[in-house]
């Protein structure tokens, strides 16, 4: 599935597509195509959200996939014409580009509300950011909701912070991975679950196949 990306180095982190995305695009492939889950991709009506998009190369990607869903990229304000111009170079109707950042509970639309699928592909650069992903993810998907997470990363051998992103690259070790998740079902009356997500199915390379 061919697509246009843009990056744009002055945006950092945000501006560039990382490894992670192409594992994704790869399973989503595989899953709307290869898995007979869904039948033939063309009749496959979804909406699904990404957080984090960057460029935005998983959501275009899905969204020449599948051209009767609904795909809602989502980013940083200052990322936004970086989208825009993507899906502009790929001329898709179906995507649809919205600030939304991470711990701001104002940006949750309400169409943001019923997704079928939230994905997000190596977003996590500083650790400090996985609580507040978690935090959105909660506000976005309700208790006994069907909505889906998909999240795909970069196996890493250490963690530091790099005072430059350019200098990511020496962090990566072997290997990358792709969760499944779904929003734990928890009766108001029961003590709640420290960990708010349960993992439908975790998906871990052992090689590296992108770098």
């Amino acid at each position: 599935m061919e697509i246009t990306v843009s990056e744009d180095a002055e945006l950092g982190i945000m501006g560039k597509v990382w490894p992670a995305a192409k594992l994704m695009n790869d399973y989503l492939l595989w899953r709307f195509t290869e898995s007979g889950e869904f039948g033939k991709r063309e009749s496959v009506c979804l909406k699904i959200l990404e957080l984090g998009c960057g460029p935005g190369s998983t959501g275009l990607h899905l969204s020449k996939l599948l051209p009767n869903s609904k795909i809602y990229l989502t980013d940083l304000e200052d990322c936004l014409p970086l989208v825009k111009k993507n899906i502009k170079l790929n001329n898709l109707d179906n995507c649809f580009a919205h600030a939304l950042c991470w711990g701001r509970k104002a940006d949750i639309k309400p169409e943001f509300l019923d997704m079928d699928i939230i994905m997000a592909t190596d977003v996590v650069y500083y650790l400090e950011l996985g609580p507040i992903l978690i935090e959105t993810l909660c506000w976005l998907i309700p208790n006994r909701s069907k909505t889906e997470v998909l999240i795909s990363y970069q196996i890493r051998q250490e963690w530091k912070e790099m005072a430059d992103w350019r200098d990511y690259h020496k962090l990566v070790g072997s290997g990358q991975g792709i969760c499944r998740l779904r929003r734990r079902s928890v009766d108001a009356s029961t003590e709640s679950f420290s960990d708010q997500f349960e993992c439908l199915m975790q998906l871990q390379l052992q090689d590296d196949l992108f770098s």
